[in-house]
């Protein structure tokens, strides 16, 4: 099985104790490097208010939230052995890298590269994500890695990361959730 297609359903509340579909989108992906394939499905960009009803399509302001904001998006990795970051971005999927690279810079959103090597990177949200399909390999600044499989769960609180393809590829729904990061030295913890 290979999740080509995705689509977000949205219900909204219309009235108070009435609801209805505001939304049944088909998302069409966009390309980073020659497979790899990401989904912008839903999310907001400020505190989310409730009753919420709205029939326009989401767009973000940013690939990564702001604090408050959150992203609901679906990655397909590619069938490779590679570190995410570092493959190559054909002619035809520049345009799509490009959007990308510029919606990071849009807002003043973190992606910082730190770590052994240029994959590794960290973003200043909670990133939480539910392996659908395939295999894709997790790795730590320490260089411990941890192989994601179909069922686990990925909970991320800010930390330092790369991702690497497996042969098999793999499917992971996110939910990426904007936070503040603290620049105290000493103790990491809540």
């Amino acid at each position: 099985m290979t999740i080509d297609n995705v689509r977000v359903i949205v219900l909204g509340e219309s009235k108070p104790d009435e609801s209805e579909f505001v939304q049944v989108t088909p998302v069409k992906p966009f390309l980073m490097g020659p497979t790899q394939r990401w989904w912008n499905a839903w999310g907001w960009d400020a505190p989310i208010e409730l009753p919420w009803h709205s029939k326009e399509v989401y767009t973000p302001l940013s690939h990564f939230p702001l604090p408050g904001g959150a992203r609901v998006m679906v990655a397909r990795f590619p069938e490779a052995d590679i570190y995410l970051d570092e493959a190559p971005v054909t002619p035809e999927h520049q345009a799509d890298h490009d959007r990308v690279i510029d919606m990071l810079s849009a807002v003043d959103v973190a992606m910082t590269a730190v770590g052994p090597h240029p994959a590794m990177h960290r973003t200043d949200t909670v990133d939480l994500g539910f392996v659908a399909e395939g295999e894709v390999d997790l790795e730590a600044s320490d260089g411990t890695v941890v192989t994601l499989r179909a069922g686990d769960i990925y909970v991320n609180s800010g930390a330092v990361h790369a991702w690497k393809a497996r042969q098999s590829g793999a499917t992971v729904f996110f939910v990426f959730l904007g936070a503040n990061r603290k620049s105290v030295p000493g103790p990491v913890g809540p």
